[in-house]
């Protein structure tokens, strides 16, 4: 008896750690990258030019505008591979048409050739936008106030895990 008394506890304390040598049922949650994008001071440019993030990666865009003088508004939109040009045609034909201000964002709501994007911003305001980093390739990222595209651009990389 008295050589059970000592194995019960020990044959309970494998079976608890065999229990958790299984494969568990849930699936890991994709991991989390803060990107930061600002405006160049009052140059039309991002900085960078370049980001580079994994695919399936929950992400998280910070903007800023770092301008002090400039007066126009901009934001910053992640489209589909091929889809700039168009998106940009589109918005600036739409704000010719409108009698808009510049301050105004053309792009068509849940346009499914935009992954992301952020709302215009006035100078020294902060924005952000979240999304899920798409299959791997390269992503253009612009700024949609008319014109400005032309220098605020930049490449999303997205790489395999």
């Amino acid at each position: 008896m008295r050589c059970f008394g000592l194995m019960a506890p020990l044959i309970a304390s494998a079976v608890l750690a065999l229990a958790g040598c299984g494969q568990s049922n849930t699936t890991p949650s994709a991991p989390n990258v803060i990107l930061h994008v600002e405006s160049d001071g009052d140059f039309l440019m991002f900085k960078p030019e370049r980001l580079n993030v994994i695919t399936g990666t929950h992400v998280t865009l910070t903007f800023p505008h770092g301008g002090k003088s400039i007066r126009q508004e901009p934001d910053w939109v992640l489209a589909m591979p091929g889809t700039m040009d168009a998106l940009l045609m589109e918005s600036d034909k739409a704000a010719e048409g409108s009698g808009g201000t510049e301050d105004t964002s053309f792009l068509k709501p849940n346009d499914p050739r935009i992954i992301a994007a952020t709302k215009l911003i006035k100078k020294g305001e902060t924005t952000s936008v979240e999304f899920t980093a798409p299959a791997p390739g390269d992503y253009p990222y612009f700024c949609s106030t008319s014109g400005h595209a032309d220098t605020m651009r930049g490449t999303l990389h997205v790489t395999a895990r």
